[in-house]
């Protein structure tokens, strides 16, 4: 049972119009309506809705993953749009996860300094990345931290697991640390980074995009989860195999180590009996540095398939 649109719409009263309104943008067997991530209030009708594939894909901004689209037409949390979503007969159901790692009686915390706010010199360093501050924090839940601390100057990316901090981890803003990229201390984490794939409770539907850093995750958009590096753990292996059907592996391009390590990741995945496919494309760049439409090009190709 897919995703009911059209009761979605009626109940929420968003204007929405099918294939005969005669507009360039309406098809048979879509229901159009104004996409709520890139043309709230415009009045055109970019986003459309696949009764075939179940699927949202704008004209404009691309493939928006279904939990996405309702939380931005509804204006709710994530948790309530999974709810919304299930109601009207959509795949945001509770999942039946199973342990493949053990997990500390402890409550992870972020570290000390972190902000109640994101400061301008953060704010900044995503803007230079060609990322939205504003989209960032609010889809990622991320965090900053202040001029002191271990983890002084950094973006703070929580790790999420079944809805339970887990981990998280600190990318420096400054580009002067020794260390780009720090994870929370071992000792601190309820359950390992690597241990868990970031963006997981977000990717909720039967396929995937698999990228190396949390970066490269910001970029591809929700439906891409990050395994913190190119040498993934069996944990990791598990979580993909336990949660999708499809599986798709896309490292930095042009570093040979990194796309053996994909290589073997797709094999591993496909001897498991899953659909896996490591994903090159003809630029020797990381996923990060990908522009926006050619990140939403890549995802709307693989995720609507």
């Amino acid at each position: 049972m897919s995703f009911n649109a059209r009761k979605f719409f009626e109940a929420y009263g968003i204007e929405y119009y099918e294939g005969d309104y005669p507009d360039k943008h309406t098809r048979d067997g879509w229901i159009q309506t104004t996409c709520p991530r890139c043309g709230n209030g415009s009045g055109k009708l970019h986003l459309g809705f696949s009764e075939d594939s179940g699927c949202f894909v704008c004209w404009s901004c691309g493939f928006i993953p279904t939990l996405e689209a309702i939380r931005r037409f509804t204006g709710t949390s994530w948790t309530q749009a999974k709810s919304i979503v299930r109601q009207y007969g959509g795949t945001a159901k509770k999942r039946r996860y199973k342990k493949t790692a053990k997990e500390k009686d402890i409550d992870c915390e972020l570290p000390k300094g972190t902000l109640d706010y994101v400061p301008r010199l953060h704010r900044e360093y995503l803007e230079n990345r060609n990322f939205d501050p504003d989209d960032l924090i609010s889809l990622w839940d991320l965090k900053a931290t202040g001029k002191k601390g271990d983890y002084a100057k950094r973006i703070v990316a929580p790790v999420y697991y079944r809805d339970t901090l887990m981990s998280y981890q600190g990318r420096d803003v400054t580009n002067r640390s020794k260390l780009p990229y720090k994870a929370c201390a071992e000792e601190n984490e309820k359950r390992h980074h690597k241990h868990c794939l970031y963006g997981i409770d977000l990717a909720v539907g039967e396929a995937v995009l698999v990228v190396e850093g949390i970066t490269d995750a910001w970029r591809m958009g929700i439906g891409a989860v990050a395994t913190f590096g190119i040498k993934y753990t069996e944990a990791q292996v598990l979580l993909l195999y336990y949660h999708y059907k499809r599986i798709f592996v896309m490292f930095d391009q042009g570093e040979e180590q990194a796309q053996q390590q994909a290589k073997e990741l797709t094999h591993r995945l496909s001897v498991m009996g899953k659909e896996a496919e490591n994903i090159t494309i003809n630029k020797e760049c990381d996923p990060g540095d990908l522009s926006n439409e050619e990140a939403n090009f890549i995802m709307r190709d693989l995720l609507i398939r």
